[in-house]
């Protein structure tokens, strides 16, 4: 990518529904208007990258700033400000793979966390996040072999009916087959 891109502008836009390789955005940044950019993202090898230095900004009324379902694959050093209305900075569900990235987000990256692992991400000081299950870093864990290490969070949490500074909510499914270590949390929750 070699500029920043305006989706509100754009007539007719559809949502990629399946992303399957390699997108590197090159620290340009791409404002998007009501609907997320990514539906899913599946990757044959759960190791390659998928996204990376790709900043998203704007408003996403469902869904995560940038992925609604992420699958497998990795998303590395992509960022999102703006409004999610009902959802998460980056992804809105994580099956898998890996989200890593020191960029500022406004908002906690995952909402829903079934499985893969987010690494060394930070929520920016301001971010204000809401919801029914909040956490800085992730809204509900609830899977096997999950991982939240190394993550900052800055955000204020308001509204929830489960809330955490880094996860809102773990099951008793995930609570001894998943990692949450090394974390660093700086929010304040009302």
């Amino acid at each position: 990518m070699n500029t920043d891109i305006y989706l509100s502008e754009a007539q007719h836009l559809r949502r990629i529904t399946t992303f399957a390789g390699h997108f590197d955005g090159q620290g340009h940044t791409i404002n998007v208007s009501s609907d997320i950019l990514f539906h899913t993202i599946s990757i044959d090898v759960t190791s390659d990258i998928a996204l990376r230095n790709l900043n998203v900004t704007g408003i996403v009324n469902l869904g995560g700033g940038i992925v609604r379902s992420l699958n497998s694959g990795v998303i590395e050093n992509c960022s999102f400000s703006g409004l999610v209305e009902y959802g998460a900075g980056i992804a809105y569900y994580m099956n898998g793979g890996n989200i890593s990235s020191d960029l500022g987000m406004n908002g906690g990256i995952v909402y829903l966390l079934y499985g893969g692992k987010i690494n060394n991400c930070k929520i920016a000081q301001g971010a204000t996040i809401t919801g029914w299950a909040v956490g800085g870093i992730a809204g509900y864990m609830r899977g096997e072999n999950s991982y939240i290490k190394g993550c900052t969070s800055h955000a204020n949490i308001l509204n929830a009916q489960y809330i955490g500074g880094i996860l809102g909510r773990i099951s008793s499914y995930s609570a001894n087959r998943s990692h949450v270590t090394d974390n660093i949390l700086h929010s304040s929750r009302a």
